[in-house]
């Protein structure tokens, strides 16, 4: 090859790098924002249900009795807040590392994008050990290991 076509196969390499990146964080976001955090907070108002008739039946007791499920309540609250600001950080990043092209740009989604995937990730994940697997809409982990 001479030195046109390496570079020209440099660009291409470049540009499908960021296509892929850029593709990935559109379903990450996409998934997030429009599978987990809905069905996190579907099992958060269960909770939340099953707090309020403890609190019906059992008075000032039910702080006690339900302090499972307050907990769960809050920390699901947390991941969802978390998804939520990162998913939109994740989107402005993305929209700036978009205004470049070849190297700035792949650069741009390799340093500013992609370090959003593990995060956002951390928190879907976690909310996927927590909500009941009849409401989860997505394979878990761990039904993975024995799907054939």
């Amino acid at each position: 090859m001479n030195k046109i076509e390496i570079e020209a196969r440099y660009e291409i390499k470049l540009e499908e790098y960021t296509k892929r990146l850029q593709i990935e964080s559109r379903v990450l976001g996409d998934i997030s924002r429009n599978h987990v955090v809905p069905t996190a907070i579907i099992y958060q108002n269960t909770l939340l249900e099953n707090t309020k008739n403890l609190k019906e039946i059992f008075g000032g007791e039910y702080k006690n009795i339900a302090k499972e499920q307050i907990e769960l309540i809050m920390i699901i609250s947390n991941h969802i807040t978390e998804i939520n600001s990162l998913v939109l950080k994740m989107d402005a990043q993305r929209a700036k590392a978009n205004k470049h092209s070849g190297l700035k740009s792949a650069e741009e989604y390799c340093s500013k994008v992609k370090p959003f995937f593990e995060q956002i990730r951390y928190h879907c994940d976690n909310l996927e050990t927590m909500v009941d697997d009849n409401l989860w809409p997505l394979t878990k982990y761990r039904e993975l290991l024995f799907t054939k």
